[in-house]
Order: structure tokens, then C-alpha cells, then sequence
């Protein structure tokens, strides 16, 4: 229900987008009628319909760096850490330690021990308070009055109502019962990050604000045409044609819309993605029609809707009937920001707008929906999915935007298992080879003067951002000793003999020693064997590598990774045999395909794909029983495993696309699946 009304509301947010742009003013009276909808339909307990359960309320806390169980003040989009004192709620208003609070805030804080008087300097404001009072005085010696007093708990913290100092300090102050969180939010800062990479977009916004009449109703005809084309290696790519017509009514009291459509085989694709639809509701499906009035509510109708109502036996369920929803934002706050001759209107701006709207005892949903909004809006309509051409801009998507949606769908992935975790510490061995090749990019890109970007992944224990930070201070106080050493050591080595692949010997070591050791401190079997096997595969792959590049066994000595199954001596002994004779060699570690048909491959085209694939192969042998094991780490470690080699196979699936390779070539490189 909730997708398909965001759905609604996207579609009727584009559309009255486009019709200023083109529709000539033409005065058509009262928008929706004079009486609106006949008969509306309304959840009889909106707030039960969306209650959250408390474990999801936990997790979310969780993943926000709160603490389930106690207040939290979330600032931006992380919780502010509160170590020695953490806020409470007396009288009704939230309470937190002065000065955790305000420096969080980018505040400085002094203490006038002979007076007992707080010196608060701020970006936007300064002030002055005296501990136990319920004043602020201002920069300029004007006072504020506060309805509660100020105090200090037996621990010496000066505890402070967040709200109050917040607000001076120019942040906007939210609050959810539910979550029992406070929300300190700067809507500047949030229209900035948004605004900034819709420049394209708010620039046309702006330029209809200056061309739109608003004494005017505006009304346009929009013919709906076009085709969906599904890229499937598998079952082979394939069209989806629909056709429709939309009729927008469009003024500054509200705005009404009705749309038919002709999907044709459409519904083939929507049942694979639902499952298969009843005859009746399959129609529908085909021929979806809607009627949507917005002005101070969003209210719709469909025969599609009904029909969903009425699957899911929904009480509300009847038919013909309008159902209604609140809009976080009324039209006529909507159309005024938009075209009330407003030309500063963003984006950006208009999202934080409307989740000030949201209802003040559920907040999170509003802070939260907003969040993914503004982030669905910068990757679909951002300044890098434009390209000039012509007289015009064109919408494209190709391979750096292919890889951003890859990384982002991989920190999502880590993000999503650690927030569950209740020891993130089991599973942190896994954040540790994203680490080590960031760090790998950053060192290289430095000693040779290219940019790393490219070349930085997501899902490490710390971002891409940070590591790029870290490497060109040289500030290592947030790295484990292991990891600063392994660094000093490569760019020491590096400047000595220049050589880029002393980079990766040095820290490759260091990466998997570190696994291997976090691995046998868990105890699990399961992980070590892994790591182990990781490190058999690795080592695989530099033998059949250097052979092929004919470098000397003692160069293998030098790169080789301890901690495997498969001891240096096997590698070396047979350093000089053919693959059919090695595929013996290896068999009792069940490497005997790998080395036979991959190293063949290799040494007959001089193209790793194989090899390759059979290791990856290999790996996601390993963890298929995983999926059996009802409680330990096992499923959660599998998962992630699983997941890095989806995201392989579809950026080689995407790639191939883009490049124009053959299906049956994309088809031979793609690695077996977890499930």
C-alpha cells in the first residue's frame, strides 16, 4: 500500500512538474469541484495502521548509532554519542548534558567557574547561561526566558532542555514518541546537499516559476507512450510496450488528474516480479485506470486499487469508493513554493519543507522517507545523469553510474547485516580486505599521481573518504596497529625501489594475517576454514599469474600467503610441471579442476576469466550449507559472501550490456549462485 502510494505521489508531483512548462494559461474554474469527492475512505487508527514494532524501532535506533531504551538526539543522520551522562525527560521536556549537546553542535563551550556561567559560542548565535537558571542572555544582553530551569546531576553534568538551545543555535527540533528521539535538524545544510547535485533540474524548476502566471489554472493533455526493456542474460532481453493518455487540472488551490493506460504485456513482468495475478485483478493490471484530487489531502481512486483492497481484505474495501491519505505538504503550500513567482525554489528546499509537515509523534517515518527521497532524487535526476546535447539536456545512464548504484547496493548489504549483528566483532574480518585494497588505491594514487576514486569500494571498516584522508595526513590513530605498520612499511619499501606491486605484497600480507587471526579468535570453524580458503584461492591465482608471466619460483616465495591449507613447498615443488600433472598435485585440497582447466586456459590465451570463475566458484561451494544452520554467525557470513559475488555477476551482466557483449560470453563468465 505504501509503495503504491508513493507511487501516486510521484506520478502527480511529475506531471504537475511538466504542465507550467507548456500549457498555455487558461482560466477553467474551481480545480476538482466545488464539492470534491463524494464519499471518502480513511484508515479508522492511521497511527495503529503504521505502527512499528519495537524490535524494528530497535534496530533503526541501532543503525543510527543510538542506544535502544533511552532518549537519543539524533543530529544529521547519526545520534549524538553521550558517554558519561545521557539524556532524560523530566517535566515533559527532554534534557541533555550541556556540553556533549552543544559541541556536537559545532559549538564552543566555556566554563566561568566563579559564576557558574556556560559561555556558548555558535556559528549562527552566541549566548551566555547561567547553570540553574531558566535565562540565556544573548550577544547583544537581550534575555530569553526558558520554561524549565537548568540543573546538574550527581555526576557534575549541567543538563540542559535540547530543545531550547537547539533552536538558538538555528537547528529545527522534532520529536517522535515512538522512538523517543529528538531530531535536530538544519534545513540549510539539508537543501544543500541535495540542491548541490540537482543544479540541472532546480534550474528548470526555476525557470517555470518565472513563466507561470499564478492568477491562472493551467490544463494539459498528456500522451503517455514509450517501452520497458528488460536486460535478461538468462531468458534474453525483451520489450514491454504501454501506451496511455493523462488529463492534469492544475491551478493554486489543487490540482486533479485522472490517467488510463495500456500496458499490454506489462503484466507479464509485473506478475514475475508479484507473482501471478487472478484473471479479474490481471485485467485490471492491463488496463490500469486512475482519479486523483490534491489539495489539502491526496485523494485517489482506481479499479486496480479496489481491486488490491479487496485481496487483501481490507476493511476499507469498497468499491468505486475515493480513499484518502495525508499529504505531507497541502497543494496550496506545494504550488506557492513552486510557482508563487518563488525563483529561490529547490528541491532540496521543498523536501525538507515537507517533511516539517510530518506528524510530530511519528517523526522518524517523515525523517526517514525524506531521507530516501532526496537520495532517490539525486540518483535519478542528479547533474551526472544529464548530458548536454543540443540545445538540451539528456537523461543517460551508463558505467560510472552503473558502479556508484554496485558500491552503494554493497555498503547497504554490510550495513544492513552489521546493524543485526549483536557482536559486529564476529563478521568485522570480512570489512578488512575493502580496507586493505583502499588502502592499497590511495597509496598508489599518491606515489604516482592519479586520483583513486575510481578504483575505492564501499563496505569497509572505514569509507572510502575517510581512508583517502587518513593515508595523505598520515593520521593512523584510528588504525589497528597492524594495519599503520603494514602502511609505513609499503610507502617506505615503495620509495626505496618505486615499484607498485611492493604496495600490494606488503599490505595482501598483512590483510589476510589479520583475518586469519580475527577468524581463530572466534572460534568458529566455519570462518576459519574460510579465511583459509580464501587464502588457498589467492595463492592459486598468483601461481598460474606468475608462470605465466614466467617469473622465477623465488619471486612466488616472496608473495606467498601463510595461513592456507596448501603449504609453499607444494607450490614450488611443482613450479615447473605441466597443469594435467599439477591437477594431481592439488587434488587432495580439491584444486584439481581449477588448476587443470583454468591454468590450461591461461597458458593457452593468456585470459584469467576462468580461473577465476572456478575459484569464485569454489567459495560459494563452500558456504552453500550455510543456509541450514538455524542459529550461529554461519548464515549472516554466507550472506555476505553471497552478496559480493550477486554484485559481480551483475556488474559483469551491465558491463557486458554496455560493451555490446555477446549473451552466450556474459553467460560463461557468470559465477554459480548461493540460492
Amino acid at each position: 500500500m505504501k509503495k503504491l502510494i508513493a507511487l501516486l505521489l510521484a506520478l502527480m508531483l511529475a506531471l504537475a512538474l511538466a504542465v507550467p512548462a507548456s500549457a498555455a494559461g487558461e482560466d477553467i474554474g474551481i480545480i476538482g469541484g466545488a464539492d470534491g469527492p463524494t464519499y471518502i475512505l480513511v484508515s479508522a487508527d492511521p497511527k495503529a495502521a503504521a505502527t512499528v514494532s519495537k524490535e524494528q524501532r530497535e534496530q533503526n535506533i541501532k543503525a543510527l548509532g543510538g542506544v535502544a531504551g533511552q532518549v537519543n538526539v539524533l543530529l544529521g543522520d547519526r545520534c549524538i554519542a553521550f558517554t558519561d551522562a545521557v539524556p532524560e525527560v523530566k517535566n515533559g521536556r527532554t534534557m541533555v548534558p550541556l556540553r556533549a549537546a552543544l559541541e556536537a553542535m559545532g559549538a564552543r563551550i566555556e566554563f566561568d567557574q566563579a559564576t557558574k556561567t556556560a559561555i556558548v559560542t555558535g556559528e549562527k548565535a552566541s549566548f551566555t547561561h547561567v547553570v540553574g537558571s531558566d535565562v540565556i542572555t544573548r550577544a547583544d544582553g537581550s534575555t530569553v526566558k526558558m520554561d524549565v530551569h537548568s540543573y546538574v546531576t550527581p555526576s557534575n553534568r549541567t543538563m540542559v532542555p535540547v530543545r531550547f538551545f537547539s533552536q538558538v543555535l538555528g537547528y529545527d527540533v522534532f520529536w517522535d514518541n515512538g522512538y523517543r528521539m529528538a531530531f535536530l535538524l538544519d534545513g540549510e545544510t539539508f537543501a544543500e546537499k541535495v540542491d548541490s547535485r540537482l543544479t540541472i533540474l532546480n534550474g528548470y524548476l526555476a525557470g517555470n516559476a518565472k513563466r507561470f502566471d499564478a492568477s491562472k489554472n493551467y490544463k494539459e493533455d498528456v500522451t503517455l507512450s514509450g517501452t520497458v526493456k528488460v536486460i535478461d542474460s538468462i531468458k534474453g532481453d525483451r520489450s514491454y510496450p504501454y501506451s496511455g493518455k493523462a488529463s492534469v487540472l492544475m491551478g493554486g488551490e489543487g490540482m486533479s488528474m485522472s490517467v488510463s493506460a495500456d500496458l499490454g504485456d506489462l503484466a507479464e513482468l509485473l506478475e514475475g516480479l508479484g507473482g501471478k495475478l487472478p484473471e479479474a485483478y490481471r485485467a485490471l493490471t492491463i488496463k490500469p485506470e486512475l482519479e486523483a484530487i490534491f489539495s489539502d489531502k491526496l485523494y485517489f481512486r482506481s479499479p486496480l486499487l479496489d481491486a488490491a483492497m479487496a485481496k487483501a481484505n481490507a476493511p476499507q474495501a469498497v468499491s468505486g469508493a475515493w480513499y484518502a491519505t495525508d499529504a505531507v505538504m497541502s497543494f496550496p503550500d506545494l504550488y506557492r513554493s513552486m510557482y508563487g513567482g518563488n525563483e529561490d525554489y529547490t528541491v532540496g528546499k521543498a523536501l525538507y519543507a515537507a517533511m516539517k509537515q510530518g506528524d510530530a509523534n511519528r517523526f522518524y517515518e517523515s525523517w526517514s522517507g525524506t531521507e530516501q527521497l532526496a537520495a532517490a532524487a539525486v540518483e535519478m535526476l542528479g547533474d551526472e545523469t544529464f548530458t548536454k546535447s543540443g540545445s538540451g539536456y539528456k537523461w543517460h545512464f551508463g558505467k560510472e553510474e552503473l558502479a556508484k548504484l554496485l558500491a552503494e547496493e554493497e555498503r547497504r548489504n554490510y550495513d544492513f547485516v552489521f546493524s543485526a549483528l549483536p557482536d559486529q566483532e564476529e563478521l568485522v574480518l570480512f570489512r578488512y580486505p575493502k580496507d586493505y585494497h583502499n588502502a592499497k588505491a590511495v597509496l598508489k594514487a599518491e606515489f604516482l599521481g592519479t586520483d583513486p576514486e575510481k578504483y575505492l569500494t564501499e563496505g569497509g571498516s572505514f569509507s572510502p573518504e575517510a581512508m583517502v584522508s587518513m593515508i595523505r595526513e598520515r593520521n593512523f590513530v584510528f588504525m589497528s596497529s597492524e594495519m599503520k605498520e603494514a602502511v609505513n612499511r609499503a610507502a617506505e619499501v615503495f620509495g626505496k625501489g618505486r615499484d607498485p606491486q611492493e604496495i600490494d605484497i606488503i599490505l595482501d600480507k598483512a590483510c589476510y594475517s589479520r583475518m586469519l587471526d580475527a577468524a581463530e579468535k572466534t572460534e568458529n570453524l566455519f570462518l576459519i576454514n574460510y579465511v583459509r580458503l580464501l587464502i588457498d584461492i589467492l595463492n592459486v591465482i598468483t601461481f598460474v599469474r606468475l608462470r605465466q608471466m614466467k617469473k622465477p619460483w623465488t619471486f612466488f616465495s616472496k608473495v606467498f600467503l601463510p595461513g592456507g591449507q596448501m603449504a609453499e613447498s607444494l607450490f614450488v615443488g611443482g613450479y615447473e610441471e605441466n597443469y594435467h600433472k599439477l591437477a594431481e598435485r592439488f587434488r587432495p585440497y580439491g584444486f584439481a579442476e581449477i588448476i587443470e582447466k583454468g591454468g590450461e586456459k591461461v597458458r593457452e590465451t593468456g585470459m584469467y576469466s576462468l580461473l577465476e570463475k572456478l575459484c569464485d566458484n569454489k567459495r560459494i561451494e563452500y558456504i552453500k550449507d550455510a543456509k541450514y544452520i538455524s542459529f550461529g554467525i554461519e548464515p549472516a557470513a554466507a550472506y555476505l559472501i553471497a552478496k559480493d559475488s550477486e554484485i559481480k555477476n551483475l556488474r559483469m551482466i551491465f558491463t557486458g550490456k554496455i560493451a555490446g557483449t555477446p549473451k552466450e560470453v556474459i553467460l560463461e563468465r557468470l559465477r554459480k549462485t548461493y540460492v
